[in-house]
């Protein structure tokens, strides 16, 4: 098990929303200056434990955690935008999605916000994606997201030529890791 894929699953997962372009994300150790007068988001891994899977001493190392996904929308311009990126990201992180990130398999468990919060110049909301992990092999080539098939996340795929997301052969969600065309989200997760 692998704590930096992950992460790099949840981050990968993350981005493939769309729910805010990568360059409005506060990522966990990059230096980042909120935009002002637009929204953005900061994501907050939060590890919450290790433990056996089952019972016996061979049994899997099972990881749990919560990536904590903290959207921030310029203060008086009322709940409904803000509250439709809490829609996407719940839709986009259902209960019982799967990530799989180089071999890595996640699971996600459930999705909950928070109320919307006031602060000096924004309103927030957080929206707590809970997940889990297990021992898995090594391998796999790339990131594929099963995240409640092909109903919901045709519609959730851009028509822009340069996207690398994509159905796979078998209905998934998949994006291929060949760096072309864009190395930014590459390098993102390189350095999480």
């Amino acid at each position: 098990m692998s704590e930096s894929k992950i992460h790099s699953a949840l981050v990968s997962a993350y981005i493939a929303s769309g729910v805010m372009p990568a360059s409005r994300t506060k990522f966990e150790g990059k230096a980042f200056t909120p935009p002002t007068g637009q929204s953005w988001a900061r994501l907050t891994g939060l590890p919450t434990g290790r433990a056996p899977s089952a019972q016996g001493k061979d049994a899997a190392q099972e990881w749990t955690g919560i990536l904590v996904v903290d959207v921030y929308h310029p203060k008086n311009t009322g709940h409904a935008e803000i509250l439709e990126d809490v829609d996407t990201l719940q839709s986009f992180f259902r209960s019982g999605g799967r990530i799989e990130y180089y071999g890595q398999n996640v699971l996600i468990r459930r999705t909950e916000r928070s109320q919307i919060k006031e602060e000096a110049v924004w309103l927030s909301v957080s929206v707590s994606i809970y997940c889990s992990a297990v021992d898995s092999g090594n391998g796999g080539d790339g990131l594929l997201l099963d995240l409640g098939g092909p109903s919901g996340a045709e519609g959730a795929i851009s028509s822009d030529a340069d996207n690398r997301l994509a159905l796979g052969s078998d209905q998934k969600l998949y994006v291929r890791d060949d760096l072309t065309p864009d190395p930014l989200a590459y390098y993102i997760l390189a350095k999480g």
